[in-house]
Parts: structure tokens; sequence; C-alpha cells
């Protein structure tokens, strides 16, 4: 039972309905009670000359008409029929009434409890390293904390003619020449008879910058002259050199710790400059002389 009049039809509305299941007949009046499953109607009964008030019950709904249990009354005589009668009601549905005015907003209820803790997330992408500044003789040294420095140092009387080569680290020796070092040790670092700087053996790519220092003098070139020469990082592997890098250098007549910088890496234990070593060549490609009295080779490393 779950036919509702009051979504079809509403009070002081004109009602007709039509019996289906019964003899021909239809009742015409007007509507004066609407609820959920009663219809009260107001007709006037033919041949009679006086109104009656039926009383419709709705008991079920289906293939679009509805059974009723009703009573019917004409002030005298109360009729009862048992058996529900199937009729089809019509009438005029009534204009949607104005939109009422929205109430208040209610007001913010508590705080619920906290849920229960989460499952550790995974562990976020590594900062970068910090920046270790090293004083040596008033000079300030940085390099990366997951890394190393390797700095050596040696006073010399080194001539090279002008058209001539010549290895700045030959003479050099270990630990006699090394001068500052931090995250390493002096036997991790190697220099062969023939002037081979051997690099620490790290597994793995490590960044390289090896900052070369010179100081001298270029014969013959006096003030607001200039001599030009270049350095090499050569590598001597089964006996031929190779060069691996070179820089050019234009300096005036006195060199003052002249510095050329390169950048390079290892990447393996098997890495050249870790299994045969490297040489710093100074090629003199001037007119002039060079006099080197002093080298410094300063090595930073950052492992990946």
């Amino acid at each position: 039972m779950a036919w509702a009049f009051n979504t079809l039809i509403q009070r002081g509305h004109g009602v007709h309905i039509s019996y289906v299941n019964s003899k021909a007949r239809s009742v015409v009046g007007s509507v004066v009670g609407v609820f959920e499953t009663i219809l009260v109607i107001e007709r006037v009964a033919h041949g009679h000359g006086h109104r009656q008030v039926m009383v419709i019950h709705a008991d079920e709904v289906g293939n679009g008409a509805v059974t009723f249990r009703w009573t019917q009354s004409d002030g005298k005589r109360m009729q009862h029929p048992n058996n529900p009668v199937v009729m089809e009601v019509s009438g005029g549905g009534g204009q949607q009434g104005p939109q009422g005015i929205q109430g208040e907003q209610g007001q913010q209820g508590l705080q619920g409890i906290q849920g229960e803790k989460g499952d550790r997330g995974e562990t976020g992408l590594q900062g970068p390293s910090g920046v270790v500044m090293l004083e040596e003789g008033g000079e300030a040294l940085a390099f990366r904390s997951d890394g190393y420095l390797f700095r050596i140092n040696r006073l010399v009387s080194m001539n090279i003619a002008s058209g001539a080569r010549g290895n700045l680290l030959q003479g050099f020796s270990f630990p006699a020449n090394i001068e500052r070092m931090a995250n390493t040790t002096a036997d991790e670092w190697g220099i062969t008879p023939n002037g081979a700087l051997v690099f620490k053996a790290i597994d793995g790519y490590v960044d390289l910058t090896i900052d070369i220092r010179l100081s001298g003098t270029i014969s013959g070139v006096g003030p607001g002259s200039l001599g030009e020469f270049s350095i090499e990082l050569v590598r001597p592997v089964a006996g031929v050199d190779t060069i691996a890098a070179e820089r050019g250098v234009i300096g005036m007549g006195t060199l003052n710790s002249k510095s050329i910088c390169f950048e390079s890496y290892t990447h393996t234990i098997t890495d050249p400059f870790i299994t045969d070593g490297v040489r710093v060549v100074l090629n003199n490609t001037s007119a002039s002389a060079i006099t080197i009295t002093g080298i410094t080779v300063v090595i930073k490393g950052t492992k990946h």
C-alpha cells in the first residue's frame, strides 16, 4: 500500500472517478480531504438531489489503476461494500508552492576522534651534501663533505726551453710532497717513477676538479708583454702518451700562483687515472724559455 493521493490531487480541486471492474459508472465531485492513502470526495448524487460524501481507502496500485475500499454516506444511510472496486482516478493537480526560505546553518559538530597513525612513508631523496671549508695559509679550500681533498706542493727549479715539453710532477714523492688531505690517506695515492700521479681508487663515478697552480717566470717577457704556453693532462697507457685534456695559458712575465683548472672524472677502479696515473705536462709554445719555481696541485673528488 504505497499509493499517495496527495502526489496527484490537492484539496479544493475537482475529481473524476471511473469504475473499471463494476458496471459503468462515474463520479464527479470536489475533493474535501487528501491524505496519504485516504481521499474524501463530496458529490451530488444522481436523482436524489442531495450531496454524498465518499471516503476512499487505497489498498494497492497495479497496471495504472488503484484498488479501493470505499464508504459512501448520504446523511441517512451508509453503504459498506466489502469487495474492493478498481477505479481510475483523475483530477487537476495543484500548482507547486513557492520554495521555503532556507533555514540558518546549524552549529559545527564536535571534532571527530583522531584516526590511527598511518604507515610510514618511503624514505625521501638524500639532500645535497654540505660544504667543508679548510684554511690553508690564509686560503680557504672548499669541497663537498661526501668527497675528498688532496693537495700536493713542491718547490722546483725547472727550465723548459721554447718548443719543449716538461713533466711538472717529475721528482714528486709521497708522503714528502703531500701538503693537505681530507677524507683520504697518503697510501691511497701514488706517484710513479716517470712522474705520473695515481689517483685514489673508488669503484663508481667520481667527479674531479684538478687545479694546477704555477709560480715562475717567462724569460724575455717584460711588463705589459705576454707569453703563451699550454698545460696538458697526459695518460701514459702501455707506453703511449695520450693527451686527455689541454688548457691554453697566456701569462705576463711573472707567474704568481697562476691557476689552470680541469674538470674530469674516474668511473671504475680500472680507470686509466687509477691504473696508470696522469702526468701534468707544460708545453712551451712561446718564443722564450719558461722557468718554473713552484708547483701546487689541488684535487677535489665527489662520489656519485
